[in-house]
Formats: C-alpha cells, structure tokens, sequence
C-alpha cells in the first residue's frame, strides 16, 4: 500500500501541531544518533519549538560540536556539501573562539 503525498502546511489544530512536532523531534533526534554511529559523523542538532523549549542532541560533547561550526564559519564563508558549495552568510558575526557560547 502506498501512501498518497501529503502538503506540507501549517497544522491550524494546536493539539495535532504539537502531537506532530513531538513525534518529528524525536524521528530527527534518532536519525541524527544513527548518523552519528552508522558513519562516525560529528553531529550537533538543536531544535526550539513555537514555545521556546530547547531540544538538543550531539554526538560528541556540545562544546566540541560548537567549537568545530565556530571555526567552520569563521573561515572562507563557505561550506562544501557534496560537490556543491554553499554560500553562508552569518546573520550576526561569529564570537571568538575563547569566547563562552551560551544558548538559553
């Protein structure tokens, strides 16, 4: 049996949005954890629902995952995925590397 395609929308039903967002977060937070095993990968996932709440999940000590993007964005202002390169533009600068980052 095959599942027809579904529109990806804003769910109106407050209920039904956060019933989805909780069995989403948890499908994304497996699936980093599997990267991060099946591939060996460095994986740093921070996810905020409409309220404010704070989900997060890293493969390696936090403040090792956030060192790496640190340095990742603060060097040619590019990021290779494949063949491809993005260009990223940070909205606000990068703090220095000795600086503490802090996410409330």
């Amino acid at each position: 049996m095959v599942r027809g395609k579904t529109e990806v929308r804003r769910i109106e039903n407050a209920t039904s949005r956060q019933v989805t967002f909780s069995k989403r977060r948890n499908g994304l937070l497996k699936k980093a954890f599997e990267l991060s095993v099946l591939c060996d990968a460095e994986i740093g996932l921070i996810v905020f629902s409409s309220s404010g709440k704070l989900y997060e999940f890293s493969s390696s000590r936090p403040n090792v995952v956030t060192k790496r993007l640190r340095v990742t964005l603060s060097h040619p202002n590019t990021i290779t995925h494949g063949a491809d390169l993005i260009q990223w533009v940070p909205v606000t600068p990068v703090p220095p590397l000795d600086t503490p980052m802090i996410v409330l």
